[in-house]
């Protein structure tokens, strides 16, 4: 009901479509060009495939719009109400490795069913994690139904972290988070002026943050001395639906 995939050409090309691993549409298009796939995708395994880079975006019910990052040896993220995690590739494969920043993970990372729907704290509140594939895998996972406006946010690879993070929207708080060991983050005022300062940390080595818990404004300005991931929740009934 509702579901489609946007897919944008950045060059001439096509792309085919896989629903459970079965062809369902081949679509091609121009430099600059759109293309709209539409079906019944809830609870399917879905793999776009193309030869050139293209930008994909996924619609549920008209509601919700979200950014899909290409597969993946390793992603990150963090867990609001619901989640999942799937492994693509020919090797496939029915588990990925879980590591997260909590005490939990002091005796090392955990393994999670592909495929199983898992939860973490609402309103990207939790513990940011680290999920890697299987030998010779990819992976892809998201986050919606945030708790408080069905809001939802792709995991991403380490390739889209950022030194420098412009606050697009009025936020509620954000998270910060970074596979890098002593990373030192800073959020500015859009005039300039400082308004926090610190380290990311963790109780395990691989993955690290912190959290600023007070309301952003849009056009602060967060930077680090090393690339990061910034997640966080907006006030949704007034900014919009993207995370």
């Amino acid at each position: 009901k509702g579901h489609e995939y946007r897919v944008y050409f950045t060059k001439d090309g096509e792309f085919e479509l896989f629903v459970d691993g079965e062809s369902y549409a081949v679509k091609r298009g121009r430099e600059g060009e759109a293309a709209i796939v539409s079906g019944k995708f809830a609870k399917k395994k879905i793999t776009i495939k193309s030869q050139e880079n293209i930008v994909v975006g996924h619609v549920s019910d008209t509601l919700d719009y979200m950014q899909i990052p290409p597969a993946a040896e390793a992603i990150f993220g963090e867990c609001s109400t619901v989640c999942y995690v799937e492994v693509f590739g020919d090797e496939g494969g029915d588990s990925v490795t879980e590591l997260c920043t909590g005490s939990d993970y002091k005796g090392g990372s955990k393994t999670r069913t592909a495929g199983e729907k898992f939860t973490g704290k609402a309103q990207y509140r939790g513990e940011p994690c680290k999920w890697t594939a299987p030998d010779g895998a990819k992976i892809g996972g998201f986050s919606y139904a945030d708790g408080d406006g069905g809001d939802s946010t792709a995991f991403i690879p380490s390739d889209y972290f950022a030194k420098v993070t412009p606050v697009p929207v009025d936020m509620e708080h954000v998270q910060l988070l970074t596979d890098q060991a002593d990373t030192k983050c800073s959020i500015s005022k859009a005039d300039g002026s400082s308004l926090w300062s610190g380290t990311l940390k963790s109780q395990v080595d691989g993955i690290y943050q912190d959290e600023y818990k007070e309301k952003l404004t849009k056009g602060h300005v967060i930077k680090c001395d090393n690339p990061v991931a910034v997640y966080g929740d907006e006030k949704w009934n007034t900014a919009g639906d993207s995370e």
